[in-house]
Parts: C-alpha cells; sequence; structure tokens
C-alpha cells in the first residue's frame, strides 16, 4: 500500500510524464558559451561532446506546438556549468545535490579515495526551464545532469511552483559515451518514493536536417520510451534530433500509442506572448516614485541578499525597481546570475534567476512597451528578457558590455569595450547599425530627442542619428568619458576620469560651461532643481548650479562611494561607512541611516561600501553593499 506522499507523488508523476520523456533528450546543449574557467573534467568522449556539447550560460527559446501546429506556449532554457563542490553545497536543491553525492561521493566507503577527486571527474550542469502558456501560467523546472566516463545521466527535476522532487535511482542514461548512428541504449531503476522507472533509447536516422534553427550536415535522430512501472505502467514517447555542434534542435513529444501530442520548435514567434501586466498610475506606484513621506518615517532595512552561492562574491550593479505587477527589483553579483526579487514585501524572495556566462556590469534597461529587460555581460553579449524571466534572443560583440542600453521606440542602443555603438531592433535584436569610436565604450547612453548620447574613453562625447546611426556632433572632453550621460531636459552632462563635469546643448553639442571637480567622476550625475550633484574618485560629495556650473557647496566630512540620488528637493548619497546621508539644497544634513547599526560585522565582514550608489522606484529607494546585501530605505 501506498503512503500518502508517494500517492501524491505518483499523482504529480502521472501529470508531468510526457515532460518526463522530454527531459530525458534535452540534455544536450549548444551554442559557443563555454568559459575557460568553469571546470574541464575529462569527458565522456568525442562522440558524445560532438552531439552534446556542454556550454556554459546556452539559452534558447523553443515554441511548444499542438499535433496541429498551433502555437500553444514557450519553453525558455538556461543552462548552468557548476563547479562540482559549490554546485553540491549551495547552488542544487537539496534533494538533488544529495542524489548526486550519493552517487559519486557516498559516505558509505563504496568508492575508494576522496569525494574531492571523485567529484572532479564530473561535470555538473543545472538546466532551468520557464514554461510559459498562452495565459501567462509559468512552471518552472531544475533539472540536473551529470556527464561523466560512462555518458550523460539525468540526476533529477525540481519543480519550483509545487516544491516537488522527482530523483531518479539509479540516474536516467540520457546519452551513452559512443552516441552515434544504430546505437541503443537503457536504464531501469526507481523514482525515488514514488515508482520504478525504465527508460530506453535508440538512434533511428542519421544524415543532414534541415529546421528554423538552420541547416544541418551531421545529424542524429533518436527515438526514447519512458516507462513508469506503475500500476497500470505509464508509457510515453519522444524524438529528438540532435545535431553536431548544435544539440537538440528539436524535439517531439508522443503517447503510448504513438500519436504527436506536443513539438518543440526553435525560433518560435513571441507576437502572441501574454502582456506582461504593468502597474499603472493611481494607487499603485509609478516607475520613478521615491518615498512620498517625511524623512522622520523612512526606515532602513535588509531587503534580500545578491550573493546565493555561499561563496564571498560582491554585487556588480546597483538595484533596479521594475514596475510590472507584482514589482521586482532586480540585483546581481559576480557569478553572472540576473536575480529577480518580489518587491511586495519589505523583505523580498526570489522569483526567478537567469544565468550569463560571464558578470554583468550594466544595470539592465526596462523596456514597458515590450514588458522586456536588455542587459550586457562580460562574455560579450547582449541580452533580452521577458520581465518573467524568459531568455528571447541575445546579441553577440566584440568585447564586454559593461553599458545600461537605451531604449528608444523599437530600438534597443549600447556601447561595448570593442569601441562600437551599437542599436539593434528591440523585437528580434538584429542589428540596425553600428559606430566606431577611438576607444572602449563603457559609458551608459542617454537619449534626447531624436539623437543617442554616449561617451568613449577615447574623451569624446558622440550624438548619433537613433534612426540612421549618423554622428550628427561629438565633443572632445579633456579625459576618458567612463560615467552615463545623464539628460535633463534640453541639456546633456557629461563626467570625465579627468575631474571635469561639462554641461552642453543636448541638440547641437555646444558648450555651456565646464567646471573642475577635482578628482575623476565615474559616476553618474544627478539633476535637480536649479542644481547638479556628483561623487567623484576621492569620495567628494559636490553640489554645482545648473546654470553655469559654480559650486555651491561641498561635504568634507565624508567619503562617498557611488552615484548621489536626488529625492524630491533633498539629496541622498551613502558614504564609505555605509551611511545613508540625506542634504538640502544648502548642503545641509537633514537625515542620516547607518546599515552598521542593522547588521553585524558578522555579516559584513566589516565592509559597508557602496560603490554604486542608492536608486529609486516603487515609493522607496533601494542599494546593495560590496557584500551584496541589498537594502530598502522607506516608509
Amino acid at each position: 500500500m501506498r503512503t500518502p506522499d508517494q500517492a501524491k507523488r505518483l499523482d504529480i508523476l502521472r501529470d508531468m510524464v510526457g515532460l518526463l520523456a522530454i527531459f530525458v533528450c534535452v540534455a544536450a546543449v549548444g551554442v559557443a558559451f563555454a568559459q575557460p574557467w568553469m571546470p574541464q573534467p575529462d569527458m565522456a568522449g568525442p562522440a558524445l561532446d560532438r552531439y552534446v556539447p556542454a556550454m556554459d550560460a546556452d539559452s534558447r527559446l523553443t515554441g511548444v506546438y499542438d499535433p496541429a501546429g498551433v502555437l500553444v506556449g514557450w519553453n525558455s532554457q538556461n543552462v548552468v556549468l557548476l563547479p562540482s563542490l559549490r554546485g553540491l553545497t549551495y547552488d542544487l536543491k537539496p534533494a538533488l545535490g544529495a542524489a548526486v553525492l550519493a552517487r559519486y561521493a557516498p559516505l558509505d566507503g563504496s568508492k575508494t579515495g576522496d569525494a574531492t577527486s571523485w567529484l572532479r571527474s564530473i561535470q555538473l550542469s543545472e538546466v532551468r526551464h520557464r514554461f510559459m502558456d498562452m495565459n501567462g501560467t509559468i512552471t518552472t523546472t531544475l533539472t540536473v545532469y551529470v556527464r561523466e566516463a560512462r555518458g550523460l545521466f539525468l540526476i533529477g527535476i525540481h519543480t519550483i511552483e509545487t516544491a516537488t522532487d522527482v530523483v531518479f535511482d539509479p540516474p536516467i542514461l540520457a546519452y551513452p559515451p559512443d552516441l552515434g548512428p544504430d546505437k541503443s541504449w537503457q536504464s531501469d531503476g526507481v523514482i525515488v518514493g514514488a515508482t520504478g522507472y525504465r527508460s530506453e533509447s535508440r538512434v533511428v536516422a542519421a544524415g543532414p536536417r534541415k529546421t528554423e534553427a538552420g541547416e544541418f550536415d551531421d545529424c542524429l535522430r533518436i527515438e526514447s520510451t519512458l516507462t513508469l512501472l506503475s500500476s497500470p505502467p505509464i508509457e510515453t514517447r519522444s524524438a529528438e534530433w540532435l545535431c553536431a555542434g548544435a544539440g537538440v534542435i528539436e524535439t517531439e513529444e508522443h503517447d503510448a500509442s504513438g500519436a504527436l501530442i506536443r513539438r518543440y520548435l526553435p525560433n518560435p514567434s513571441t507576437a502572441q506572448f501574454p502582456p506582461a501586466a504593468l502597474l499603472v498610475n493611481g494607487a499603485q506606484q509609478a516607475p520613478a516614485t521615491a518615498p512620498a513621506t517625511a524623512p522622520d518615517l523612512w526606515r532602513l532595512a535588509v531587503f534580500a541578499r545578491a550573493n546565493l552561492t555561499g561563496v564571498e562574491i560582491e554585487s556588480t550593479i546597483p538595484p533596479v525597481w521594475l514596475p510590472i505587477d507584482p514589482p521586482i527589483v532586480l540585483a546581481a553579483a559576480y557569478n553572472g546570475d540576473l536575480l529577480a526579487f518580489s518587491a511586495v514585501t519589505e523583505t523580498g524572495h526570489l522569483v526567478w534567476r537567469f544565468h550569463t556566462g560571464g558578470s554583468i556590469f550594466s544595470p539592465p534597461a526596462f523596456d514597458p512597451a515590450r514588458g522586456r529587460i536588455y542587459f550586457g555581460a562580460t562574455d560579450k553579449r547582449l541580452y533580452a528578457l521577458d520581465v518573467r524571466g524568459l531568455y528571447l534572443w541575445s546579441f553577440a560583440v566584440g568585447d564586454n558590455v559593461a553599458t545600461r542600453p537605451a531604449v528608444a521606440g523599437d530600438i534597443v542602443l549600447f556601447g561595448s569595450e570593442d569601441r562600437h555603438v551599437y542599436a539593434l531592433n528591440a523585437d528580434t535584436g538584429a542589428l540596425l547599425w553600428q559606430a566606431e569610436t577611438g576607444a572602449a565604450v563603457v559609458s551608459s547612453p542617454a537619449i534626447a530627442g531624436d539623437l543617442a548620447l554616449i561617451g568613449s574613453d577615447d574623451g569624446a562625447v558622440y550624438a548619433y542619428d537613433i534612426a540612421t546611426g549618423a554622428l550628427n556632433w561629438d565633443y572632445a572632453a579633456d579625459g576618458a568619458i567612463e560615467a552615463p550621460i545623464v539628460v535633463a531636459g534640453d541639456v546633456a552632462y557629461a563626467a570625465s576620469n579627468a575631474g571635469a563635469l561639462v554641461a552642453l546643448e543636448a541638440a547641437s553639442g555646444a558648450e555651456r560651461w565646464v567646471t573642475r571637480i577635482g578628482a575623476g567622476v565615474r559616476y553618474a550625475p544627478a539633476k535637480g532643481d536649479g542644481f547638479v550633484v556628483v561623487v567623484d574618485e576621492a569620495g567628494r560629495l559636490t553640489s554645482l548650479a545648473a546654470d553655469d556650473g559654480r559650486r555651491l557647496w561641498q561635504d568634507p566630512a565624508h567619503r562617498y562611494s557611488g552615484a548621489p540620488l536626488v529625492v524630491g528637493q533633498s539629496i541622498l548619497a551613502i558614504d564609505e561607512g555605509g551611511t545613508f546621508r540625506l542634504f538640502d539644497q544648502a548642503g545641509r544634513q537633514v537625515r542620516h541611516w547607518a546599515t552598521s547599526e542593522r547588521v553585524g560585522i558578522a555579516e559584513t565582514g566589516n565592509r559597508y561600501d557602496f560603490i554604486y550608489g542608492p536608486t529609486v522606484g516603487g515609493g522607496a529607494i533601494w542599494a546593495v553593499n560590496a557584500k551584496a546585501i541589498l537594502w530598502r530605505l522607506g516608509p
């Protein structure tokens, strides 16, 4: 007799049995995102590597179609190659991590040698899937595979929404090491806590294949059957095409009789995406609103932690609040994941995460017309995601992308350290135009009417026609421009590493004024009503008159880090001791909030510095310190 837990798990398996068969055969991942710092154990062999390339950050969007060819949903896939020890300790769900340990580093002495050596002989990967149906309902699954000398094995699956685990004992052999024509293989075992299983696969065809993903000369068609040995047995079938260097290019799901149930095909249309719910004016907060109450009512609290690995890593971007319903806050750390935390409550929980092949140094740009976000990474790509965490497309450039993109209608603009400025179609990621500057571009662009303004390390500010890429004007500064360009009305403000802030006519590039700050400025200036404030590399907070650049005041008592923020008619900056300080326009301190009073040295490592400065959104102020702790300041 089954226990209630076993019966519940079997019911879940019955509901997802078709997807289980698909998971058995979608472990092949491709696209050249391999990173040299990822662990490189001995692979199972050249045949498996040929058809099932293991690539970190492989991301793709697949359309799900019914037997009539009608699109019924989408599957976003995002692959993470995990260092085995850290992955088992921090990254994997406990049940799946325990299953890997039980097989490759058991504590019962059944394997000779130390556990570390065994774990170094495997490649651990997690495939993150987000399925969205036509109603916008999302199901998130984390599928764990191990690649080793005997082939590629499916360890198990975790479903986020139901908090359920499906663990195979022993793991299912997804692909053997000598994968090729006429090959067949099978696995038998149990699904822990539920029932037995049998998985059978064989290669039934080999040759070229033409799909929406392109034309491939060397492909294998694999047919698989997964049987749950319940009473009565439940059987489902699947078929896939694996192509050399690309992995799985299409998949089919069949019932026990062989009738087609679903097809998974590449390059689906996103025109039918259910629109993301956005916050509107009224009772809900508008995107850029700061706290509307008096500062006396604000309080500072820990909101979330951007470091989920347990390894000490720093944050790489300032928090970004997005006006979706429910709202989220985006954050990132050096491990390359973009994290989305729910901002409904004062303590955020993780909603979704997306993995890149590098680190993210550009805050995402939000596109409310499409419900999308765009951001770059050090894997030399600009990414487009739906705000619900589904991968849409990416665009490869020649070097790191460290600028925050700018969205102008149907166009996304950004710069790269490959010296170029790019304009892409916001829907497809297709290149519209590119322009070359004289050095790396890490400054974030700003939109001024029909122009995109951006700085370069060659010491110039460039103004490009957004539609054509034609250079409208350029301005030669006296040092590299790395700080974001800020446009307020008809004036553009550009700060240089040589320590100058310049005000330019946005339409013509004509110089209005230049003021020497002293030390270099790498953070965005903040524009208020009649004033501009900056923080320089010496940590000085300086306020200048917006009309002529004359110095109004400077705070000599503290050293600051990160960009300042204008909140109403006040100025907020965070000093290097981690204290939020609020000033009036005359430079008088109004209030302060110390992070050191809210978390101890054990959590911060005595590092309270906020290297990016505060941001604003949803009626609160947000910031992240060097230890990747996210803070919320507000009522």
